[in-house]
């Protein structure tokens, strides 16, 4: 895009850290959700306006593109997406009164080409809509309100762009889907996909799209991005929200920071979380096992970690039909940073091993030896069908687990809260986790929980965290807990009293 056109505009990205990442990503499909007036659906058209400036041109020099606009319902598809397409164009488009409603844009630019642009805006909301999408061809698109959208109608919009322009219009320069949301609610299909539930699948896809398109840099498949919350959520249950720095857009919304304290009038908790916070509102009422937890101090980039070659690390794993592994390195301070995860459906302990746990550690830590383990007590005595119990099978595999001391629930989540609280010599908390445990994180910021058992009681709530499969939430907390107690103090100075086994110096190349 020119500065001329930039400026015409009037929509600086330098403004919107988050959406100004999202830009710069190429994958093919990028959601953005945030908080209600956070200017994502006005970075949206900035987007496609850009890669209408970018198409190359055709042999009559007009570069054309075709964008799909959808909404769930016809009414807010123009009344709001419509209308904020207007806002931010501005005078270089054209709105037309169509079946379906266009908005066109057609202008010169400083190298002699010229843009040929159409956005349509098609209704997504029930049957009839797979119907208006089979007939279309689009550049590109972009889907406004995900959270109010199947997933269903997003393949089918999947199975519709990269097709215009062609033959003598040229051939598409960019193709892809955009999508922006306020927070759905817990295990909406954004939510499982945000995740990584079939994150193996889409980088084998993203794969073969760069093999089959000539000339095509790699790019993955989807990036989902998470704008700040607008307002900070208390921290004891006698605070009060507070506006966050972070927060994008507050300086052009008319009532600031007001316009979301507004918001917290209403009563029902799911709209204050989707609207102030932009983030997923949870389908189970209760409390929080670790509110001490916070995003900005216990997550860490991964990219932003350097760990040299051969530095030992640990393992801890929960059993049962839904096995689970963490790595992790510990720091000389103390500190456990949490590195990876690694689950399994409806598998022993033994498979889990062989297909993921394995590769993974010949893929990231071919050099390093495992110099901690542990998991479930429980896994001590025989079950999952086998002959020996998991502690001999990861013995047999090379895996020096040790029994973390107990398996009592109070203990494991003090040993937790003990160390998200405490800071090591360098100020970090003794536990923090990399930003690519997307299921580790999830669990400590929203579905680890003690819920609530009485309506209208938020303080009446089970005195036992959730035993909750789904997600991994409760196996994966539960790792994380026999790791800490066996990284605790008082484990560590009763150590020998516990085993007294020999280290293996097994290595994974």
């Amino acid at each position: 895009m020119t500065d001329t056109t930039t400026r015409s505009i009037n929509f600086d990205l330098t403004q919107y850290p988050t959406l100004h990442a999202a830009s710069l990503s190429s994958a093919y499909v990028r959601f953005v959700r945030g908080p209600a007036g956070a200017a994502k659906t006005s970075w949206a058209f900035v987007e496609l306006l850009r890669q209408a400036v970018a198409q190359a041109p055709a042999a009559d020099g007009v570069r054309y593109t075709k964008f799909l606009v959808g909404r769930n319902t016809y009414q807010v598809l123009v009344s709001n997406t419509m209308e904020s397409a207007r806002k931010t164009l501005g005078p270089l488009f054209e709105a037309r009164a169509s079946i379906p409603p266009t908005i066109t844009g057609k202008f010169a630019l400083p190298d002699g080409t010229k843009v040929d642009t159409v956005f349509e805006f098609l209704s997504l909301e029930g049957e009839e809509a797979m119907n208006r999408l089979l007939g279309g061809e689009w550049t590109a698109a972009f889907i406004d309100e995900l959270s109010e959208v199947p997933e269903r109608v997003v393949h089918a919009i999947i199975r519709r762009i990269g097709r215009y322009p062609s033959n003598q219009l040229g051939t598409p320069s960019w193709v892809g889907v955009l999508g922006t949301t306020n927070g759905p609610i817990e295990n909406h299909w954004l939510h499982q996909w945000e995740l990584g539930e079939n994150a193996e699948l889409l980088d084998e896809i993203a794969a073969e799209m760069a093999k089959h398109t000539p000339n095509a840099p790699p790019r993955p498949f989807l990036h989902v991005f998470a704008q700040p919350p607008a307002l900070l959520r208390p921290t004891n249950p006698d605070g009060k929200w507070t506006p966050n720095p972070a927060a994008e857009n507050v300086q052009n919304l008319p009532g600031g920071y007001g316009y979301y304290f507004a918001m917290l009038s209403d009563p029902d908790p799911a709209k204050i979380t989707a609207y102030v916070e932009g983030d997923y509102a949870p389908l189970k009422r209760g409390k929080l096992v670790y509110p001490q937890f916070r995003r900005a101090l216990h997550v860490v980039p991964r990219e932003s970690i350097r760990i040299p070659a051969g530095t030992p690390i640990g393992l801890s794993f929960d059993f049962g039909r839904t096995p689970v592994c963490t790595i992790y390195v510990r720091h000389a301070t103390g500190r456990l940073l949490i590195v990876d995860e690694l689950m399994g459906e409806d598998m022993a302990v033994e498979t889990l091993m062989r297909e993921k746990v394995v590769p993974r550690l010949k893929r990231d830590w071919r050099a390093s030896k495992i110099e901690w383990a542990t998991g479930d007590p429980a896994g001590e005595s025989g079950g999952q069908g086998l002959e020996s119990s998991p502690y001999e099978v990861l013995w047999e595999m090379g895996v020096p687990i040790e029994n973390p001391g107990t398996n009592l629930v109070l203990p494991r989540v003090n040993a937790v809260a003990t160390m998200l609280t405490r800071l090591d010599s360098m100020g970090f908390p003794l536990l923090q986790v990399t930003d690519n445990c997307t299921f580790i994180i999830e669990g400590f910021m929203r579905s680890y929980i003690y819920e609530q058992v009485a309506r209208g009681d938020p303080d009446a709530v089970r005195d036992t965290p959730t035993k909750s499969h789904i997600n991994w939430v409760s196996d994966l907390q539960d790792a994380i807990q026999y790791a800490a107690l066996l990284n605790s103090g008082d484990y560590l100075a009763q150590k020998k009293a516990v085993h007294n086994l020999p280290k293996l110096t097994k290595r994974w190349a």
